[in-house]
């Protein structure tokens, strides 16, 4: 042993001895001198809590906050009235600083000196950091204990605020039917107390639970109740979920523009409270956006933020899902390792944290980059766990997606019936929840399965439908995308100026959404339009650029693109390109 080691042991058994070798009196003498000279350093007793609640939980900071815990457990030794005060405080900061189980601990301490509704909010206050430790059982458990407190003591409103709380914990663990039935009771509770700001809350989460219906009119219309309530109430930190919310819905019907705007209010609101956490739910939705409008990088650099404001609040749960979308975009970017590395993080993390419905969809993401590196066993796989989990959990937005990718698969390993089929699925119902963007997509492929089984006039149809509800919603990389496939549809037909002029659109769009495996793709694509035409200078150039970034991208399609530059140079009568 160290004499370091054996010193500090010997020691704190000497101060223990010391301790304990004083008087009972005398210790509790002792502690309420050092109760009351930190309390005379700190210039005081620290305010009592406010006597009605608020949703947010706010509290008044106080210069005793960093010495709350040892106050209160000065007071406990020296039988001090303020112990209750101190818990509280303790509790509070600890839950600010984001150690949510020690700040339960001391809210069931504090809990247990109370009495009626102070003693039910004081349980609802550790159920809440239950819940954002990720322990939804124990959360419901004290939150079931608060709200028999409540029913007794006859406190409407607080019982309503527990109710709510019980919803969200029902949203959580997939029992729709509980958390309605919960959400009715809130909404009950908050119209007979007359308070607006709670009843806003209840609606937000109406809004939640629409969602997990597919119903997004009833979830537009939540959002929008929820915001006209509180108009007024200062409650910021509910008004900027909501906003949050609503722009979601926006950005799915292709309302891209108030989508923005309510993205840019929700994350000045929820910065104004300094609530991280929430900061980073909206930078991840405004991410999403930014990259659904073709602004990969901002896209990037905002989750990459959103990341870091999930690990400062110890939210793994949205830690995972962030690293998820970091994986899609990384995919489409071309960034292909980068995808890897953060889907197989994603996954990890969220299966630790159990949330279900993110699994599947980082399982359909993670799908995606399987196939674009030609592993189309591998995705199907990946797509059937996918439909698994979201059938399971009843995410029908998620199914639908997974299975217009699971149409991908069976198109390009020739399964066209299936291909049809499971397309026209997803459309059904993506059209039945006004999912335009997505809409958008499943018409292209749509077009690109005509194309395959040789109906060239249909597939030119789907992809110029597809083509208008991109442009509708802002989507700026299947604009490229598909304003590609419209030109390579001409260069099938011979139509050598029609297809140059399409494909030189579409690149542009895919040079601005960083998309450097279907920029190649298209710059071979536009030599075979100049082979066509006779101009083999202008052919060689636009060879190169595209085969430079095909290579670096990885994939088999580049191998089609050579045989096809063969052919064409063959039919042209032209020496193959360098």
């Amino acid at each position: 042993m160290r004499a370091e080691t054996a010193y500090l042991f010997r020691h704190a058994l000497l101060r223990d001895a010391a301790y304990q070798l004083q008087l009972p009196r005398d210790r509790a003498r002792l502690h309420a001198l050092a109760f009351a000279a930190i309390e005379g350093l700190c210039g005081g007793r620290a305010p009592d809590a406010a006597p009605k609640p608020s949703l947010d939980d706010r509290r008044t900071p106080h210069a005793t906050d960093p010495f709350a815990a040892e106050l209160a457990g000065h007071a406990r030794a020296a039988g001090l009235a303020p112990l209750a005060l101190y818990l509280r405080r303790a509790a509070e900061l600890l839950g600010a600083g984001f150690r949510y189980e020690d700040s339960r601990a001391f809210w069931e301490q504090h809990a247990s000196l109370l009495e009626g509704s102070a003693r039910g909010n004081a349980l609802r206050r550790a159920g809440r950091m239950a819940q954002l430790a990720g322990k939804p059982a124990e959360a419901e458990s004290l939150f079931s204990e608060a709200l028999a407190v409540q029913r007794s003591a006859g406190d409407g409103r607080l019982e309503g605020l527990v109710h709510g709380h019980l919803a969200s914990v029902y949203l959580d663990t997939e029992r729709p039917t509980e958390a309605e039935a919960a959400l009715k009771e809130s909404l009950k509770r908050s119209r007979e107390c007359g308070d607006t700001a709670l009843e806003a809350a209840a609606l937000i989460q109406h809004g939640m639970l629409a969602r997990t219906r597919s119903d997004s009119a009833l979830e537009e219309a939540s959002y929008r109740q929820a915001l006209e309530r509180l108009r007024g109430t200062g409650e910021t930190r509910l008004e900027g979920v909501a906003l949050g919310n609503l722009a979601v819905v926006c950005s799915e019907k292709g309302a891209v523009e108030e989508s923005e705007s309510a993205f840019e209010a929700a994350l000045a609101l929820h910065r104004r409270a300094e609530n991280p956490g929430s900061m980073g739910m909206i930078l991840s939705g405004l991410a999403k956006l930014r990259h659904e409008t073709g602004r990969t990088e901002e896209a990037l650099e905002l989750n990459r933020r959103a990341l870091e404001a999930f690990r400062q609040t110890g939210n793994r749960a949205m830690e995972g899902t962030a690293l998820g979308t970091i994986g899609f975009i990384a995919t489409e970017a071309g960034r292909t390792g980068e995808a890897r590395r953060a889907f197989e993080d994603a996954l990890s993390i969220l299966r630790e944290a159990g949330n279900r419905r993110a699994e599947g969809i980082a399982l359909t993401n993670f799908a995606v980059l399987e196939m674009e590196l030609g592993r189309n066993a591998e995705a199907e796989a990946l797509l059937r766990q996918a439909l698994a989990i979201h059938r399971q959990t009843g995410d029908r937005r998620s199914e639908a997606v997974a299975l217009t990718n699971l149409g991908n698969v069976y198109r390009v390993t020739g399964r066209h019936a299936e291909a049809e089929s499971t397309y026209n699925e997803a459309l059904g119902f993506l059209r039945s929840v006004r999912h335009r963007r997505f809409e958008g997509v499943i018409l292209g492929n749509l077009g690109l399965l005509r194309e395959k089984t040789g109906r060239a006039e249909d597939a030119a149809r789907f992809l110029a439908k597809a083509l208008a509800i991109h442009r509708e919603v802002h989507n700026l990389r299947y604009q490229g995308l598909t304003l590609a496939d419209l030109g390579r549809l001409r260069l099938k037909a011979g139509l050598f100026e029609e297809a140059l002029q399409l494909m030189a659109e579409g690149l542009l769009l895919l040079q601005s959404c960083r998309d450097p495996r279907r920029e190649g793709e298209t710059h071979c694509r536009i030599a075979l339009a100049h082979v066509g035409l006779g101009r083999r200078e202008e052919a060689c150039e636009a060879w190169r650029q595209g085969e430079r970034l095909m290579e670096k991208a990885g994939g088999d399609a580049l191998a089609d693109l050579r045989k096809a530059m063969q052919e064409a140079c063959a039919k042209a009568g032209a020496p193959p390109l360098p």
